[in-house]
């Protein structure tokens, strides 16, 4: 996404990441020039919940969060790789 697009300054990505077996949500903060984040969960094909949120300094996009359901990696034990589709957000 080009600069123009970011409607703002500080443009970042904010990741929420659940797994569907557990009640906690985790956050991460992926910079807006990234469209990458590789997670490491501990586990091996595991379901899990992931929201994205774009935000900048103005506050979070006012699009509610489409959810996407992934699992962790097999062959990479203990990954969970988030790769952006579309606009904002990430599936696999």
């Amino acid at each position: 996404m080009g600069p123009m697009e970011h409607n703002g300054e500080k443009f970042e990505y904010q990741i929420f990441v659940r797994k569907l077996a557990d009640d906690e949500t985790k956050s991460y903060i992926v910079p807006g020039d990234k469209n990458f984040k590789q997670i490491k969960t501990g586990d091996t094909f595991q379901k899990y919940e992931v929201k994205v949120v774009a935000r900048n300094t103005q506050g979070p996009a006012i699009q509610t969060p489409q959810e996407v359901f992934g699992f962790s990696g097999m062959g990479s034990k203990s990954l969970l790789y988030l790769y952006q589709r579309g606009r904002s957000h990430p599936a696999r």
